[in-house]
């Protein structure tokens, strides 16, 4: 039951759009922010969990007025991902 819960709160998360600065390049990056969740230390009953981190689901990137997701990899994606994060982060 939390499962499911959680992932119906995942899944109807508001798109958000970010502006980063990526290899000298002024973007919008849109896509759903997922906050990290904090560890819980295991009790005698070994109960716990040991947490996990941020993520940011890319949507789209656009550039001026072009999307320009189509001509990223897969390392640039998590490089913009993780610059992503850092801004709503800090």
């Amino acid at each position: 039951m939390k499962c499911c819960s959680y992932l119906c709160k995942r899944k109807f998360k508001d798109m958000e759009e970010i502006e980063i600065s990526y290899l000298g390049v002024e973007m919008t990056i849109k896509g759903i922010y997922y906050p990290g969740e904090p560890e819980i230390l295991y009790d005698s009953n070994m109960e716990g969990y040991p947490g996990s981190a941020s993520s940011f689901e890319i949507e789209d990137v656009i550039v001026g007025d072009v999307s320009i997701i189509d001509l990223l990899d897969k390392y640039q994606m998590l490089e913009i991902s993780s610059e992503v994060i850092e801004k709503i982060e800090e």
